[in-house]
């Protein structure tokens, strides 16, 4: 609490103390005046100073009092809630794109066993009577559509070697399934389906279906299926 030079509560202070202050002024005051009484009445000094001592301890008493309601007020003071704007709805990230395959198709879902079989069959130039199921159809177009070389889903076995690239196609009345062999060489796949050399020194072998022949394309070797759709 402020003071005046002399000693006094300075007018300043008490325009601007809260009301708990204002009261400890007021206690001031009143004791400060009993306690001038006293001497002017002219009491003995030990009866002064007794009065003093109390006065001083009721203040020290009324202080305490201010300052721990004062820190219990500012104890219980809850800070102010925040408003809190609504959340945002998260956008959904975007669809990933198919990944395309060096031989410049997006691969599509696993093949099933059946149209893994089929396909297997077709390019071992070998017949089959099962229908074709949905999925296996789906394929089937695909790669009839692309007339190049289709990345299949997954690697397939071609007489016992693996592929995973497949090619059809059509000229005149000749139909051609072909199978791509990388890391293959040209031997390995003449001895794996069973090719015999001929006059000319090319390697096939004449089926049910076809005539079955190998070669090398651009440096990689591949097994071709040739199928003559021409009848009389």
């Amino acid at each position: 609490m402020k003071q005046s030079s002399n000693g006094g509560i300075c007018s300043e202070c008490l325009a601007t103390a809260t009301h708990g202050e204002k009261r400890f002024m007021k206690h001031r005051i009143l004791l400060a005046s009993i306690a001038s009484g006293l001497l002017l009445s002219g009491c003995a000094a030990s009866d002064v100073q007794s009065a003093i001592d109390q006065i001083n301890t009721s203040m020290s008493d009324l202080g305490k009092t201010l300052t721990g309601n004062s820190s219990s007020n500012s104890g219980s003071a809850q800070p102010p809630v925040q408003a809190q704007a609504p959340a945002q709805p998260t956008a959904a990230p975007p669809a990933a794109k198919p990944a395309t395959s060096s031989a410049g198709s997006a691969p599509s879902s696993a093949m099933s066993a059946k149209t893994k079989k089929q396909l297997e069959q077709v390019l071992e130039c070998k017949p089959f009577t099962a229908k074709l199921d949905k999925d296996g159809q789906a394929l089937f177009d695909k790669i009839w559509a692309a007339n190049k070389a289709v990345q299949l889903p997954e690697p397939i076995s071609v007489f016992g070697l693996s592929t995973s690239k497949v090619e059809f196609s059509q000229e005149g009345d000749v139909s051609m399934s072909r199978s791509y062999l990388p890391g293959i060489s040209l031997q390995q796949a003449i001895k794996a389906a069973g090719l015999k050399a001929d006059k000319n020194g090319n390697y096939n072998r004449s089926t049910k279906v076809g005539d079955l022949t190998a070669h090398v394309e651009n440096g990689e070797t591949t097994l071709d299926c040739f199928v003559s759709d021409y009848s009389e």
